[in-house]
């Protein structure tokens, strides 16, 4: 396993349920009236990295679901994980820290090779939205067995432990470290007919569509994406 501690790097991952590009060129006017709707920001999230691995690296960013009652057993991750919660709630217990209860929009950390594990305790289905940041080639999650018990293997990598039922899954692929280093989600929701000016992408960011659909329009060129489609927004 290959970590850095003394270099930082900036990476930017955004989760949108819609996303969309505005073309460059002046819009019609039809669209320009239309485009003073704006998308809704449910949540955001932003976290330093403490512990970046040396390049190159994936971004491994899910939707994972847990029902009521659903425990994940004791684990480690080949990287750190950035957790949002999107739905109700879950109780974890991470490394030597008392457990803890996260609801909706409360984020958490899971530290590289720290042990943990979870259950959904509430009443209803939880749901939360996490990052983690591996090497290429390494798992993303090991079961760690109790104390005497023997070892057990790594998990394939589209596997996640026993409880926890992954939505989707997007992965972005870094092969360049940048000079700084921060992990940001943010959940937007786009209402039919709602538009958004492009920008230059400050960092690279990683766009998923988790709901319905969108027009993402560069220039001359339309693109329609759909549910668990991505697209990479490259920094400048």
């Amino acid at each position: 396993m290959s970590f850095s501690s003394g270099r930082r790097w900036l990476v930017s991952l955004v989760l949108a349920l819609a996303v969309a590009a505005a073309p460059t060129a002046p819009m019609p006017v039809a669209l320009a009236a239309v485009a003073q709707a704006q998308p809704t920001t449910s949540f955001e999230a932003w976290f330093d990295v403490e512990q970046p691995p040396t390049v190159p690296f994936e971004a491994v960013q899910l939707i994972v679901d847990f029902p009521v009652g659903a425990r994940v057993g004791r684990h480690v991750h080949g990287g750190p994980g950035y957790i949002t919660m999107l739905e109700s709630e879950m109780t974890m217990v991470i490394g030597a820290d008392a457990p803890r209860a996260f609801g909706p929009n409360e984020s958490f950390v899971e530290p590289f090779r720290i042990v943990a594990e979870g259950a959904n305790l509430s009443a209803a289905p939880a749901s939360l939205i996490v990052t983690y940041l591996i090497p290429v080639g390494d798992a993303v999650t090991t079961l760690t067995p109790a104390a005497g018990a023997a070892p057990l293997a790594a998990l394939p990598p589209e596997q996640l432990p026993p409880g926890a039922v992954p939505r989707f899954e997007s992965r972005m692929r870094m092969d360049n470290a940048p000079a700084t280093y921060r992990v940001g989600q943010m959940l937007r929701t786009y209402a039919p007919g709602t538009w958004t000016m492009s920008e230059i992408a400050p960092a690279t960011r990683l766009l998923t569509v988790v709901s319905g659909g969108i027009q993402v329009l560069t220039g001359a060129t339309q693109r329609t994406l759909r549910i668990c489609q991505e697209i990479r927004v490259a920094d400048e």
